[in-house]
């Protein structure tokens, strides 16, 4: 059963009141948003390059187009546009950020790591950025480090969902369960929305708490909000699977096999899908 950390990106502009009339119209970066966060990669992309010529220096369209590039899955266009945004102000903290982001992608790991830390030297309370160096070491496998960063988010801001999902996640893979699972409940308190605190309680309450019904909910709110999310087709299949197992009522079983065989099939053409 496979388990990812993710990390999550939200497109986000900084206000740039340096014209007294702005060479680009507000127009275009709501566009922007709303495309990018509806997954609407290319139309975004069409938007802030047709900004960037309006006005070449400004550095948010050029890591804007860096996040949508990104999205697209081109890495090394990405971190063309990462580049001349921190060009056009190298104490740009944001732009560090997501150029990690990029380096990752790239399996340039130190590269990653350095950006990072950069970022955090720029902006040392803000909590985001403390929280994506936590899931970074993470899925390094320094889980410690992870803890100590994730700790230190949720001390700068204890309102962030993704902070509390993010440690949950840690204490997962330091199988520390009961810690975890309070971790879950507070991230999808504050953001019901979040589909990674789904699944993970999900996956808590299958394998740890034996407790497929509970689980299949976790799943089913998952999919709800991410209907693209395979591991989620296939935990809630798996899920289903125990359920049969459990019920002496046929009708009921066979119920619960058909359920685990619709999700294992949807599960199945998204990765062939994704491949």
């Amino acid at each position: 059963m496979k388990k990812y950390l993710c990390l999550v990106f939200v497109l986000t502009f900084a206000v740039n009141t340096v014209y007294s009339e702005p060479l680009v119209p507000q127009e275009y970066f709501d566009m922007t948003a709303t495309y990018f966060n509806e997954g609407r990669f290319y139309e975004a992309r069409a938007v802030v390059e047709r900004a960037i010529r309006l006005d070449p220096k400004d550095k948010t369209l050029h890591l804007a187009l860096g996040r949508i590039l990104l999205g697209l899955g081109d890495s090394y266009l990405a971190l063309k546009s990462i580049n001349r945004a921190i060009e056009l102000d190298n104490m740009y903290a944001e732009a560090y950020n997501i150029r990690a982001n990029a380096h990752e992608f790239l399996n340039d790991f130190d590269a990653a790591l350095h950006d990072m830390n950069r970022a955090i030297y720029l902006e040392p309370e803000n909590a985001r950025f403390y929280s994506n160096r936590g899931a970074f070491f993470a899925r390094m496998r320094q889980l410690e480090n992870a803890l100590t960063d994730l700790n230190k988010s949720i001390s700068l801001n204890d309102e962030s969902s993704r902070g509390f999902s993010n440690r949950g996640a840690v204490f997962i893979l330091l199988g520390r369960h009961e810690e975890a699972m309070a971790d879950l409940d507070t991230a999808i308190r504050l953001d019901s929305n979040n589909y990674i605190a789904h699944f993970d309680r999900g996956y808590i309450n299958l394998l740890h708490r034996n407790n497929p019904r509970e689980a299949i909910l976790d799943f089913t709110e998952t999919i709800r909000i991410n209907p693209n999310h395979s591991d989620a087709y296939y935990n809630r299949a798996f899920s289903y699977r125990q359920l049969v197992n459990s019920t002496d009522n046929l009708a009921r079983a066979f119920y619960y096999l058909r359920r685990a065989q619709e999700d294992e099939a949807m599960a199945d053409r998204l990765d062939s899908q994704g491949e």
